[in-house]
């Protein structure tokens, strides 16, 4: 099976990202130049996600480890995706699809939906003179 993802290069053009979850391996597809611009598709590089990450903190070597169907790819249409080999058990990171640049990012769902500030609870003012008239 396969995870398919279309993203662009850092040239602007389309890139098709497939995970091959047989092996673990990310290909990367470019359409080849053509008069008119409708060229195939072939293969432009195949990056081995266990040697692109393994020197990333958290990582434990492990060649199967993106060998399944919870591995997941997210893309904002830039040639740096988000990759993660767990479902469950987020550990997520960069990869530059074209230099094979790798980095630890946040998970994704992770956000502050309600930033404080101190000091924590802010002092609140109210204007009592409007309930004297209920």
């Amino acid at each position: 099976m396969y995870d398919l993802t279309v993203t662009a290069g850092h040239d602007g053009t389309a890139r098709l990202i497939v995970l091959s979850w047989s092996c673990g391996d990310l290909m990367v597809f470019a359409r080849l130049p053509q008069g008119g611009g409708c060229g195939e598709w072939a293969l432009a590089k195949r990056i081995r996600l266990w040697e692109a990450c393994r020197d990333l903190p958290g990582y434990a070597y492990d060649p199967s480890l993106f060998t399944s169907e919870s591995a997941l790819i997210h893309t904002d249409g830039t040639p740096v995706i988000l990759v993660s080999p767990w479902r469950m058990k987020r550990w997520w990171f960069h990869l530059d699809v074209e230099t094979v640049e790798v980095a630890p990012a946040p998970d994704p769902d992770v956000a502050t939906a309600y930033p404080c500030e101190l000091p924590w609870p802010p002092t609140l003012r109210a204007c009592t003179s409007c309930l004297d008239d209920v």
